[in-house]
């Protein structure tokens, strides 16, 4: 067997090499504020154990809304935001008509189904009835000869 195979396409850093030592304190420092960032392709959520859990959750944006953050420290402006409560309430609201439009006219639909399964019954009782009092008549005629 060939040694090529055998080599790691990756080697580890030493714990007490410079930079892994300035990488262990940005950790330890996001990690005593309390502070996580996570990378999301184009969004960045921001993390704040002390922060209210019931409030929106903050997402970290490039100034210029067509550009995104693929690298820390960033170098660009940022900015922190959140979605509006507002807008969010505004869009269930909204969102829970559509539902109500949609279900009252299920209702229509299905009532309206069940009124034509209601008339065709009524028709084929009707037919059945007609042909029943037809064949009584004809046996009636055929026994009264």
């Amino acid at each position: 067997m060939s040694t090529v195979g055998r080599i790691s396409p990756r080697l580890r850093l030493k714990d007490n090499h410079p930079t892994a030592v300035k990488i262990a304190k940005l950790c330890d420092l996001a990690d005593e504020l309390g502070i996580t960032l996570s990378f999301y392709g184009q969004r960045v959520v921001v993390e704040d154990r002390e922060r209210d859990k019931e409030l929106p959750p903050l997402y970290l944006e490039d100034i210029e809304d067509d550009h995104w953050f693929e690298e820390f420290p960033f170098t660009t402006e940022y900015k922190l935001v959140y979605d509006n409560p507002e807008y969010i309430a505004q869009q269930k609201k909204e969102q829970e008509e559509r539902d109500r439009v949609r279900a009252e006219e299920a209702r229509i639909a299905k009532e309206r189904a069940e009124a034509k399964v209601k008339t065709e019954n009524e028709r084929r009782a009707r037919e059945q009835e007609e042909r029943e009092r037809r064949l009584l008549a004809e046996l009636k005629e055929k026994y009264e000869k």
